[in-house]
């Protein structure tokens, strides 16, 4: 008996950490519902995301970034994906985001996908732009 209440005491606490660190993949915007410019246009099909998922986290100059879960989302985690709206082109990278960001690169164009409350100082210093809780960017 004494072991059973150990172990409703821990899962109660890890349910109470859960509840502190907001989403279950660390990543706010996915948590929130869903508005018409989150989807990803029908004609971006080399993007292997869970379509419902997919949230617009910023557009700026003549990109666009979202952040989705990934079609298989035990194996590949989420996903951060870029729109170059001009070609109507898209690039996804797909990972575990934690402690570390999830990085992504096009034509010279770099975006980080980040947990809520990362400390973006020292990429802030190093002349990245935080254009959403979730996101860092650099060369636009």
């Amino acid at each position: 008996m004494r072991a059973l209440v150990k172990g409703a005491a821990g899962a109660a606490l890890l349910l109470a950490l859960a509840g502190c660190s907001g989403s279950p993949t660390g990543i706010g915007a996915l948590e929130t519902p869903a508005r018409p410019g989150d989807k990803l246009d029908a004609g971006l099909g080399n993007v292997n995301v869970l379509p419902d998922s997919t949230r617009l986290l910023m557009e700026k100059e003549d990109r666009a970034f979202y952040v989705a879960l990934a079609d298989n989302f035990a194996k590949h985690g989420v996903c951060l994906v870029i729109v170059d709206l001009e070609a109507d082109e898209a690039s996804a990278g797909c990972g575990q985001v934690g402690p570390e960001p999830l990085e992504l690169g096009v034509s010279g164009v770099k975006a980080k996908l980040i947990q809520d409350r990362y400390d973006a100082s020292k990429e802030l210093a190093a002349e990245w732009e935080q254009l959403h809780p979730n996101l860092l960017v650099w060369g636009l």
